[in-house]
This record gives structure tokens, sequence and C-alpha cells, in this order.
């Protein structure tokens, strides 16, 4: 039995997903393997806090060299779902508690790894809300489309100079509206 609350929840769960949903970290596979050797500097330069978070992935996104097909064969073979995942997402609907996946990741391989799933991707707080209260995860995350034989990278339009989505304004946001633990 699965509960639909309206607009109360006892708590929210706000969750990461590479390493956290997933065991390996799908951003950093995918460059790994396909993103040649323009990525690493990219990753530097960030680090070093010489680019942003935006600037970092639209160089990654730049220098993927793949197919989409080809970018799902590795996530199908390569990345796993944390054991129990599907199953702790349906005790906490049962439960009444809301579930939000707030990714820095790329939508393109979370519906990859998710493949199956019911998914309902988030871009501003009111949708978020909403979407807490539908039988799909909800998912905040940066976006990536193939285009012209690359990709494209476009940041979510909740961000800070950390990084998008912002998961601090979501998470103080949710606390607000709800009342409830987040």
């Amino acid at each position: 039995m699965v509960l639909l609350m309206t607009d109360k929840f006892k708590a929210i769960i706000v969750c990461d997903f590479d390493g956290t949903i997933t065991l390996q970290d799908v951003c950093d596979r995918i460059v790994e393997a396909f993103g040649g050797d323009g990525w690493r500097g990219a990753d530097k330069a960030f680090d070093a806090g010489k680019i942003s978070f935006e600037e970092m992935n639209k160089s990654f996104a730049k220098n993927l060299q793949c197919t989409p097909e080809e970018l799902d064969g590795l996530i199908n073979s390569n990345i796993q779902l944390r054991e129990g995942f599907h199953e702790f997402r349906s005790f906490l609907q049962e439960q009444g508690i809301g579930f939000l996946v707030v990714s820095s990741g790329w939508d393109l391989y979370i519906k990859s790894t998710l493949k199956g799933a019911s998914l309902t991707f988030v871009d501003d707080l009111p949708r978020i809300d909403t979407a807490l209260n539908d039988q799909a995860i909800a998912v905040a995350c940066n976006k990536l489309e193939p285009h012209e034989g690359s990709f494209n990278f476009m940041m979510h339009t909740l961000k800070s100079d950390l990084g998008a989505p912002d998961k601090e304004l979501i998470v103080n946001h949710l606390k607000s509206k709800f009342g409830v633990p987040v």
C-alpha cells in the first residue's frame, strides 16, 4: 500500500545520486571512459578555483566522445544501484516520507541508471513541492543533451557559486514549506 500525502509528510529525505543511490560516481565513469584528455584539465582548473562548476561541466560535455547509445551501454554494464534502493523508496512512500533526489549530475545518466522507474525532473521550487506528492521519483539535477555529435550541458536553474542544483537552498525551502525534518 502506498500512501500519497498532500502537502504533509512526516519527514522529507533529500538524497544525492552519484555514489549514494549508485555504488559508483556515474559522472566520473563517463568522463573517464569518453572524456578524452580534455576533461582532466577542466577538473583540475575547477578544483583550483580557476573555473566555475558550469564551465567545468560544459567542458566535460564538449569533450565527450561517444553517442548517447554508447553512454547508455557504459551505464548498463558498469553502474549498479545500491542494493535495496527501490525497496527503500517504497518503504518511504508507505511511511508518508517524501523523497527527492538532488544531484549535481546529469539527467541523461540518471534516466539511464533508473530505467524503468517513473521519474519527474524538476527545475524550480514550486515544481519540487508538487512532485514530492507524485508516485514518481522527483529529481533535481543538471541537463545533458545530445547535440550534433556532441553534448550540451545546461545548469539547473536553482544554482549557487558552488554548483547546481543548490542543495542548501532546496533543503531550507522544504523545511520552511513543509515544517518537517528534512
